[in-house]
């Protein structure tokens, strides 16, 4: 761990150095490590993120709000929306476009009474850090590594991506070398694993927990120099392994970082695709989403966990969304999870062979008219058709609606019945999937996530049992 201060007097300093004492101006140009900014907005988060990461992928460099970026003169920022900055709300939303994570740090400096944002972003361990998503708004597509040129922020080229990937190939080769040269003086039974990530160190189904909160501040030197560096936490290990048992304590096992972020887009992805190779690790990051209607028993079924495994670990996250954990929790743990179904339908015996939209309205309203109900009803009365013919074997419905009018196809599919669902498990996925790529209006957003939990539950919910919600 470095003891680089990006936020010194010598380097605050050498950034703030004036033309001349009476001018405002400063003699720094924007280069490969400062770019200039009249102001912070978190509404340009990502764009700041696509500027880190250039950095990052550089020698990292500094983003300073505060300056006019066109003749570089320190004004000072507008309002105080850099110091009422949430670290972790940015932490979270670099992370979601950009992996593996960057690495900063922000400070608010005081000159002249005027006050300056900035943001450092250091040089990545692991690079090439690469965008995760698309965001139309910073103008960047998922795949995009980006590099600084100069002032400026540009994809990539061939030569720095080269050497890049080949340093991280002899890097890893030295590592490997190193490491190995030790193992090989080590007899098999003497030896620990220690995995930083996990926060464990194990024997093989024994194992020692380190709290997370010293992990990152762990330096290993050299036997026989304990007393390099006076105060640097150290590890010591002297001993033997102890059981520990329920009531001394509980393991928490930790989730190991994926190569890519795991967000929404991603979780119902591979629940769709019913395909999934860090299920441990997804369901760990459920709550960190927005919402807690998520499919979690299909991750749960996967990754072998216990309930309250996960619940253990989800307990654990000092950073996680109060409000979603809260409500996750209570899913994994009360038997109301398997009430999901959208409002109610009415079963109906029609004979419903649909060619097109304009015969499914025309049903809806004779059915209305029937059953003498308001306009009001529409909602139930599609759903209730879309239900009451799939059931008959008339899915062609589902084909003629899923694009014009998905919200009955959704709502109709959340009251299918387990057996049902079971048997025809690829189909409705394969539907669901054609919906959330129609960029619902949010109005149906939690209408749809809530018709995917419900066909979660009826799948993989280790209890349920059939229950009428008619």
């Amino acid at each position: 761990m470095s003891d680089f201060n990006p936020f010194d007097e010598k380097h605050l300093g050498w950034i703030f150095e004036k033309v001349d004492s009476n001018s405002i101006n400063l003699i720094r140009r924007e280069s490969t490590t400062l770019e200039f900014k009249q102001n912070f907005n978190f509404g340009s988060i990502t764009d700041y993120g696509k500027i880190g990461a250039s950095f990052a992928n550089r020698k990292g460099g500094y983003l300073v709000f505060g300056i006019n970026d066109k003749n570089r003169a320190f004004e000072g920022m507008k309002d105080d929306q850099f110091e009422r900055l949430d670290v972790a709300k940015i932490g979270s939303k670099f992370d979601e476009y950009f992996q593996p994570s960057i690495k900063w740090d922000s400070y608010v400096y005081n000159l002249e009474g005027k006050k300056a944002g900035i943001i450092y972003f250091f040089e990545s361990k692991d690079k090439p850090i690469i965008s995760t998503k698309n965001d139309s708004r910073a103008n960047f597509s998922e795949g995009s590594i980006f590099y600084r040129y100069g002032g400026q922020v540009n994809n990539i080229r061939f030569p720095e991506l080269n050497t890049i990937i080949h340093s991280k190939i002899e890097n890893e080769r030295i590592s490997w070398q190193r490491f190995l040269s030790q193992v090989i003086q080590i007899k098999p039974e003497k030896a620990l694993i220690l995995d930083l990530d996990r926060g464990i160190i194990s024997e093989g189904d024994q194992k020692i927990i380190i709290d997370e909160s010293i992990i990152d501040k762990f330096k290993f030197i050299k036997e026989g120099e304990f007393n390099e560096k006076s105060g640097a936490p150290t590890l010591k290990l002297v001993g033997t392994i102890s059981n520990i048992s329920a009531e001394s304590g509980k393991i928490i096992e930790k989730p190991v970082p994926t190569p890519y972020a795991i967000t929404a887009d991603r979780i119902f992805e591979a629940f769709f695709t019913q395909s999934c190779d860090h299920p441990f690790e997804f369901i760990s990051s459920f709550c960190h989403e927005s919402s807690p209607n998520l499919p979690m028993w299909f991750f749960l079924s996967k990754s072998g966990k216990s309930i309250h495994q996960v619940e253990d670990i989800w307990s654990s996250f000092k950073d996680a969304k109060k409000y979603v954990r809260r409500h996750l929790i209570k899913r994994l743990t009360d038997d109301n999870d398997r009430f999901y179904a959208i409002a109610k339908i009415h079963p109906l015996e029609e004979d419903f062979s649909l060619t097109d939209i304009g015969i499914f309205n025309e049903y809806v309203e004779s059915i209305k008219n029937r059953l003498k109900l308001t306009k009001r009803s529409n909602a139930m009365v599609e759903r209730s058709i879309v239900y009451s013919a799939v059931i008959s074997g008339h899915t062609d419905i589902i084909t003629n609606l899923i694009e014009t009018n998905p919200r009955p196809v959704f709502e109709a599919i959340s009251h299918l019945p387990s057996n049902y669902i079971s048997e025809n498990k690829d189909w409705i996925l394969k539907s669901l999937k054609t919906i959330y790529s129609l960029n619902l209006d949010n109005s149906y957003k939690t209408g749809f996530r809530k018709a995917v939990c419900s066909v979660d539950i009826k799948l993989y919910h280790p209890n349920y049992g059939e229950i009428s919600l008619i």
